[in-house]
């Protein structure tokens, strides 16, 4: 079945041959359009649309940019996921705030359409085709999600962050380590909802060595990360969260109703099945069983594994978290990449 199904993906790589352009080649004209169109299109807009998160963005970069402390009119802003306003910063020193809100849209959309880059990277070593690679990154970049470019909030730089992360567990060696422990503090730095990479990271390390029968000697092999990881979680532990998340401080005392997580849960899932387009759900679910009952290599066993582990704690995070009466589609969309590569598998 594997050598029927192989010329199918690998007709893509034969056009981009007989084309004499090369993948990497293709990629960057890929990211460039994709930031071309979303700068032409944010440009058309010059005030908020988003209020309340564009205004809280704008002020932190602007006071960071005056003060070098991040304010909102004048008080101290205990915000935590601090990236997109020190990124943007030194846009907002432009004397003409019209100019500068541009000059940050254009910073967004150049960042989110280098999403495509992560999304192609991790689907080449999963041993997928440069041709459906290059499919799957164009995927990334065509989600309606990624309105978010235009907009002054944290996305644009959360999202390929957090692709980023997941794609560095597909190679596993120590610089891939470290690149997945910098990639996932960074993630969590643009939105906070990304404190549970490390975790769906020990999650994934625990499902590969039970998969392999040797738990032990995976941990053993992820020390380092754990290590890196501990520092963190020992501080905030001495501190208190509450303190340490300060403006989401109240997340620690939330109050847990299973029926109602359990209602919105399945409400933002089905959300989720609807961006997918439904059609690439079943591949993309057996592409994802697959790859951890049947891994073709230790990199593909650990993609699926915190895929699933990231999708469920994403999915719960935005049942406890999220507005009650709107589902949370901007908790999720980071997974559509990850479903679409689930597919592809199943498709190899």
């Amino acid at each position: 079945m594997e050598v029927a199904a192989r010329p199918t993906l690998t007709l893509p790589a034969a056009a981009i041959e007989r084309s004499g352009l090369s993948a990497a080649r293709l990629l960057a004209g890929i990211v460039g359009l994709s930031f071309a169109v979303r700068v032409a299109l944010a440009w058309l807009r010059s005030t908020p649309v988003y209020f309340g998160d564009e205004y809280l963005y704008s002020s932190l970069g602007r006071s960071l940019a005056e003060h070098g402390r991040p304010l909102v009119r004048g008080h101290a802003a205990d915000f935590p996921a601090l990236l997109q306003p020190l990124l943007t910063a030194p846009l907002w020193l432009v004397d003409d705030v019209g100019v500068a809100y541009h000059l940050v849209q254009t910073f967004g959309a150049l960042a989110i359409s280098l999403a495509a880059v992560p999304v192609y990277w991790l689907a080449r070593r999963l041993d997928l085709s440069a041709g459906v690679a290059l499919a799957l990154a164009v995927l990334a970049l065509a989600l309606p999600d990624l309105v978010y470019a235009s907009w002054v909030v944290a996305e644009p730089f959360a999202y390929p962050l957090a692709l980023a992360a997941v794609a560095a567990l597909a190679r596993p060696t120590r610089g891939a380590q470290l690149a997945f422990v910098a990639l996932a503090a960074l993630a969590a730095f643009a939105r906070i909802q990304f404190v549970v990479l490390p975790a769906c990271f020990l999650g994934a390390v625990v499902i590969a060595g039970l998969r392999e029968r040797r738990v032990r000697a995976a941990l053993r092999e992820q020390l380092l990360p754990f290590a890196l990881f501990a520092v963190p979680v020992a501080v905030a532990l001495a501190l208190g969260p509450s303190r340490v998340l300060a403006f989401y401080g109240g997340v620690v005392h939330v109050h847990l109703d299973p029926l109602a997580l359990v209602g919105r849960s399945g409400r933002n899932l089905l959300v989720l099945l609807y961006d997918s387009g439904f059609v690439l759900v079943p591949g993309a679910l057996l592409g994802l069983g697959l790859a951890l009952a049947r891994p073709r290599s230790r990199g593909e066993l650990a993609f699926a594994a915190m895929t699933a582990l990231l999708a469920v704690a994403l999915l719960v995070e935005a049942g406890l978290f999220g507005a009650v009466e709107q589902a949370q589609e901007r908790y999720l969309f980071y997974i559509l990449p990850l479903a679409a590569i689930g597919f592809a598998l199943y498709a190899a």
